[in-house]
């Protein structure tokens, strides 16, 4: 948690400047001990992983794992093509807070702030519903 406070407190203090390198090789250990952990969980449920169980976070899991690694070749192909600030890397960054959510499920201590993040993430389909209407309305006057 405090890396996480720490990179966010650094975003703040210096907006357009690119994250440091201490920020970047925490990232890329996070997420190499994140993948690590969903290959061996693959490896001893196999197939039950996806259908027995707490399948709906193995799933969650499954992506977060699956968008780091989509994101850290996005930031190394970017860095490699060009140093300008892309608007979809920004969007990328804003995936990166799902995997606070993967770090509050794993620790149980937080009991009341799981629920309330998992009632927020429960609504999230009915907001999607509800901004489709919304356009549909705007979109028909």
């Amino acid at each position: 948690y405090f890396i996480i406070i720490l990179q966010a407190d650094f975003s703040v203090r210096n907006p357009g400047k690119p994250d440091s390198v201490f920020f970047k090789v925490t990232e890329f250990i996070f997420f190499l001990v994140f993948a690590a952990e969903l290959v061996l969980r693959l490896y001893v449920f196999r197939c039950g992983f996806f259908i027995e169980g707490d399948y709906h976070w193995n799933w969650f899991d499954a992506i977060i794992v699956t968008t780091a690694l989509v994101e850290l070749v996005v930031n190394y192909v970017a860095e490699e093509i060009s140093r300008q600030s892309v608007t979809w890397l920004r969007i990328l960054r804003i995936i990166k807070l799902s995997r606070l959510i993967r770090v509050i499920r794993v620790v149980r201590v937080f009991r009341e702030l799981r629920i309330m993040v998992m009632s927020i993430v429960s609504t999230l389909r009915t907001l999607l519903w509800s901004l489709v209407c919304v356009i549909l309305i705007m979109s028909s006057i």
